[in-house]
């Protein structure tokens, strides 16, 4: 009886080891980490297709989830960002304790709670573009959650929540960050479980939260996503590029100037691109040589990865080879050394060089269908004025094909109101 009870007991647990998820497939970038979810929304056409990469709540009245084209959308940067997902809330609900929610999976599936034994899991990025066409309504409890797994346990902790004053708090954190509307915004989680269980929050390259302590999240983060609590209120949001990133070796990526390079201003600042940002950045790590002796006086600084390095009062002396390099003491935010030391030599111009151009701005329009807000300012406030990207051929314009995109500004309407301008500034 006994052996008969063994027997069934190793089939029990081939039977169980066999229904777990198979571990994610993972796709090296070209920074040197690697991709275990990585979804742009542009192949999916509807919510069956959504539905194979996230979890989606549709408790609430009057709730949506759709695929959406940006340019359809009227969403600044369409060209690059094609098809989002789009969540709206276009109805007013009276049930209590229903949340709408998307959530994004570790390896596109549902998971058990012993794939918190992952190693790779202890360390991990996790992000995604958000665009919020206006503040999130008063009484919406809009939140960033994130959970140790799906299945087997609901251990998780609401890292940031955005405010209708225009603000996002953090979990455990003090200090407030704004967040803006009308733009895409990019955000990415640092989550360290090493024996600390913290997280870091870069918005748009600027670090807004610093090492915070999580509260539930104990071991490991499998799945991320948007939540909102039971509402009156209508809203509508959009997201794209969603990741699960795990780190690979900490390394160099490239410089500027790059390594070998000649006739280099003497005020050029040097910068030298990292796959990791290094928000403890330590400047020690970090030396400058002048045809072998070191340089001092210079000015190091660090954001998301870039360290800059800032000449001495009076930058650099004519035609010199400096050397910026990059010891394997330098750790990377989640405490990983470099892998490799790292370094870039270049030399200084001569007196008396001639001194090329540089162009501060250059920009023709053919990158996309819409005007980049990051370099034009633009006036809307005049009755029927419009600025868009159109292709010069449909357009009927001369020299089309040398042309391209352009900028075309119109005014279609009259307007009666005062002191208003309609303008395009660069």
């Amino acid at each position: 009886m006994k052996r008969v009870l063994s027997f069934m007991t190793i089939a029990a647990m081939l039977m169980a080891m066999t229904a777990l998820p198979a571990a994610a497939e993972k796709v090296q970038n070209a920074a040197g980490d690697w991709e275990i979810l990585n979804e742009k929304f542009d192949d999916m056409t509807g919510t069956a297709d959504l539905k194979t990469v996230i979890d989606i709540s549709d408790a609430k009245t009057g709730m949506s989830f759709a695929v959406a084209d940006a340019a359809a959308e009227s969403l600044p940067e369409a060209g690059s960002h094609g098809k989002v997902l789009k969540v709206a809330k276009a109805a007013t609900t009276g049930s209590s304790g229903s949340d709408s929610y998307i959530r994004f999976h570790y390896s596109s599936n549902k998971l058990v709670a012993n794939q918190c034994t992952l190693e790779e899991l202890k360390h991990i990025r996790a992000s995604f573009d958000l665009y919020l066409p206006e503040k999130v309504p008063a009484g919406t409890n809009m939140r960033l959650r994130a959970y140790d797994n799906y299945n087997k346990s609901t251990a998780g902790d609401n890292l940031f929540s955005f405010g209708a004053d225009g603000q996002i708090s953090f979990l455990n954190g003090t200090s407030k960050a704004a967040y803006e509307t009308g733009k895409w915004q990019h955000f990415d989680i640092y989550l360290n479980f090493d024996g600390t269980n913290e997280y870091s929050v870069y918005l748009n390259g600027a670090l807004v939260a610093d090492r915070l302590k999580t509260t539930n999240l104990k071991e490991c983060i499998v799945t991320f996503g948007i939540s909102a609590d039971n509402t009156t209120g209508v809203y509508t949001y959009y997201y794209d590029n969603a990741q699960f990133v795990v780190p690979g070796d900490f390394q160099m990526l490239s410089s500027s100037p790059a390594d070998g390079a000649e006739n280099v201003s003497l005020t050029e600042p040097v910068e030298l691109t990292f796959n990791h940002p290094m928000p403890n950045l330590d400047a020690s790590n970090i030396t400058v040589s002048a045809n072998g002796t070191p340089v001092e006086n210079v000015t190091i600084s660090e954001k998301n990865g870039v360290v800059k390095v800032t000449q001495p009062a009076g930058g650099f002396a004519y035609e010199t080879t400096y050397m910026v390099s990059a010891d394997t003491g330098l750790t990377d935010i989640w405490g990983n050394s470099l892998a490799e030391a790292a370094s870039v030599s270049f030399t200084t111009e001569r007196e008396g060089a001639a001194k090329s151009d540089r162009n501060l701005v250059d920009e023709n329009f053919d990158d996309g269908t819409a005007i980049s807000t990051d370099i034009f300012d633009m006036g809307t406030a005049k009755t029927g004025m419009s600025y868009t990207a159109v292709n010069a051929a449909n357009e009927n314009l001369p020299e089309a094909a040398a042309h391209g995109n352009v900028a075309k500004i119109a005014k279609t309407a009259t307007e009666t109101t005062a002191n208003t301008d309609g303008y395009f500034r660069i």
